[in-house]
């Protein structure tokens, strides 16, 4: 996938992910069928990643996580390994 194809997918998943946690605070009747179609997606835009050192690339990881999502380890480790390429 190019790279300004997975940093929009990237920016929309998180801002997903966002509004779903917020409706869930605020007592809106949690949707499982959101929580799936937005795994679904992740996991079709990290099947894509072509370049593990977008600064998306962390970022999503990190909200996702953070969110409860899983995310394959195997991306993980190519993001893992990018990010050492960086400090």
């Amino acid at each position: 996938m190019e790279s300004r194809n997975f940093i929009r997918q990237a920016a929309d998943l998180v801002r997903r992910i966002k509004d779903l946690q917020l409706a869930e605070s605020i007592n809106v009747a949690p949707i499982q069928d959101s929580f799936q179609n937005i795994q679904k997606d992740l996991t079709a835009t990290y099947t894509g990643l072509q370049n593990p050192t977008l600064p998306s690339a962390y970022k999503l990881r990190d909200v996702a996580l953070d969110a409860g999502y899983s995310i394959d380890p195997r991306v993980l480790n190519r993001i893992q390994q990018a990010e050492g390429c960086w400090q």
